[in-house]
């Protein structure tokens, strides 16, 4: 049997989701395609540490994170007064915290899309 130590395992585990994390970006956002590949491995990287550091561990949490930033930029995300909210409330359920982090998001997007003119 396999015998793994913690450390191994929580490594394993963010190889894991950067790659998914990475497979989704490139595949909801073609313009990142050109992106040099290893400014795009340490952006996510970047991304996914924030995410993190601001408690949200569930793989849902973080991708819904690095989504908002991907989507809205990283300075929008950073400022807006709701997100900072949701970041902020640490003591609610993570899964409250993701599902409060979508909700922003696509509203948010159906904003921008509603001001983008055809």
């Amino acid at each position: 049997m396999l015998r793994f130590k913690r450390k191994q395992m929580a490594t394993i585990g963010n190889r894991s989701m950067h790659a998914r994390t990475r497979a989704f970006v490139l595949e909801h956002f073609p313009a990142l395609r050109t992106a040099p590949a290893d400014a795009l491995d340490a952006e996510l990287d970047a991304l996914l540490a924030e995410a993190h550091g601001h408690g949200l561990r569930s793989q849902r949490a973080a991708a819904l994170f690095v989504l908002a930033n991907c989507a809205m930029g990283r300075q929008a995300v950073a400022r807006d007064p709701g997100v900072r909210s949701i970041l902020a409330a640490r003591e609610r359920p993570l899964a409250d915290r993701a599902l409060l982090l979508e909700t922003w998001l696509t509203q948010a997007w159906g904003s921008l899309q509603r001001m983008t003119p055809r």
